[in-house]
């Protein structure tokens, strides 16, 4: 599965801080049109929002009633600007996936790449002394499959057949420390046969 970038704006805890970053992102997107000719939500929104919050972070810190409160609500409407924003500069990123490091950054954000976990196909793990358990990566439910196994100990020259089995996984022992073994399987979907994966290695200690 393809990597996939993801543009990342993290949030300053402090109000203060986070009112000077809100207007440096507003100032970031505003002077380059051509890379953000439609900001959504419109800039001049999201700055005004941004003045609210400055003005009652003042309020609040007079330890006015009900000031923090109020402070509170305009920062969250700040904070889901911000995310709007976000969201907008992602979506010029994914319309033009080179530029995507210098788009964000532009707009005072960051991109991220995620690589997404893949579970392998085969894995190979010891139980015990001589004997190791062979597991496949599943069917999707209610799909009735079976699966076939071998297995070879001298590197993918000759395979050994194992007893097929219902569930994605297997035992075998009787096997020799410190051998190299190769393990394969397939499945097996109303008697037809898959292809067989790839051989894995595992050094049995």
């Amino acid at each position: 599965m393809p990597a996939h970038s993801t543009v990342v704006l993290k949030f300053a805890k402090r109000v203060p801080v986070l009112i000077v970053q809100a207007t440096a992102v507003v100032t970031a997107i505003g002077s380059d049109p051509t890379a953000f000719p439609s900001p959504d939500p419109l800039l001049s929104d999201v700055q005004d929002h941004v003045d609210a919050l400055a003005q009652a972070e003042v309020r609040a810190r007079s330890r006015t009633f009900g000031a923090a409160s109020a402070r509170d609500d305009a920062l969250q409407i700040v904070k889901d600007d911000l995310r709007a924003l976000v969201a907008y500069v992602q979506t010029r990123c994914n319309q033009s996936p080179e530029a995507a490091a210098v788009i964000a950054e532009t707009a005072g954000m960051r991109l991220k790449t995620v690589t997404p976990r893949v579970k392998p196909l085969l894995q190979i793990k010891r139980v015990s002394p001589g004997t190791v358990r062979i597991i496949a990566r599943a069917a999707r439910k209610g799909q009735k499959t079976f699966y076939d196994w071998e297995y070879s100990a001298n590197g993918g020259q000759s395979w050994i057949a194992l007893q097929s089995t219902t569930s994605a996984s297997t035992e075998l022992g009787g096997l020799t420390a410190m051998t190299t073994y190769a393990f394969r399987f397939r499945k097996v979907d109303k008697s037809r046969p898959g292809a067989w994966s790839d051989g894995v290695t595992f050094l049995l200690v």
